[in-house]
């Protein structure tokens, strides 16, 4: 699990250095959940190209609470899994 300002600048640092050179999110459906929050479902696309090794795209789908504070929404939590079989 993630959390905060930091491990989230750390993950995404680390996916970069990896080789993810272009993310594109689809939303497929946005779903209220009472007062102040909603659940985002939708598609992702990840371009990657791995240093030494062939490009590559992972294709896959996403699901993100939002969560309304002081009047701006703001992305709480997500989770999301590849479409593609192992390797």
């Amino acid at each position: 699990m993630i959390k905060g300002i930091e491990g989230i600048t750390a993950y995404w640092q680390g996916a970069l250095a990896m080789g993810v050179k272009e993310a594109k999110l689809e939303t497929v459906e946005v779903t209220p959940m009472g007062e102040g929050a909603a659940c985002e479902v939708g598609r992702y696309v990840l371009k990657i190209e791995p240093e030494g090794v062939p490009e590559f795209t992972d294709k896959g789908k996403y699901m993100m609470i939002w969560k309304l504070e002081d009047g701006v929404w703001k992305w709480d939590t997500d989770a999301w899994n590849s479409s593609l079989p192992p390797t």
